[in-house]
């Protein structure tokens, strides 16, 4: 992980992501929407960080104006995995987080080069904090 100290871990994604939008922006030139989610990922690439703390996770996106959304680990409900074969190819994946947080449920960490790591750290680190705050998965649904 980069920029590792005592407190936190600061988590960003991969350069090989950001020259595979940068790839999609100069081959789709002719065309608008390649133009788009091109750029799009460009920005998402420079402007979006993750910072795990002992107790809590940060995500922090935005080039001109930032969003910082916190989640505390024992509200994290699940984790999962995956790995495109072009993310394979350069040891990349993408971790989603599922979480009971009313106004931010999901969380998607795009093209992280760490991700073993970082996803058995989520894992141990959520199932300590339930433990540690006595908080047991609940699923609740509105019925009408």
């Amino acid at each position: 992980m980069n920029n590792v100290d005592s407190e936190h871990f600061k988590i960003k994604q991969s350069y090989w992501v950001l020259l595979y939008y940068i790839m999609i922006t100069i081959i789709g030139s002719p065309l608008i929407i390649p133009i788009f989610f091109g750029l799009r990922g460009i920005f998402y690439n420079i402007s979006t960080e993750w910072i795990l703390y002992d107790d809590k996770l940060y995500m922090v996106t935005g080039l001109f104006s930032q969003d910082i959304v916190e989640v505390r680990y024992y509200r994290i409900k699940s984790i999962r995995m995956k790995r495109t074969f072009i993310y394979r190819l350069f040891s990349l994946g993408t971790i989603e987080i599922k979480t009971s947080e009313k106004f931010f449920s999901d969380i998607l960490m795009n093209g992280i080069s760490d991700w073993k790591m970082v996803f058995d750290g989520l894992q141990n680190a959520s199932e300590y904090a339930r433990k540690e705050n006595g908080v047991g998965e609940q699923n609740l649904y509105m019925l009408n």
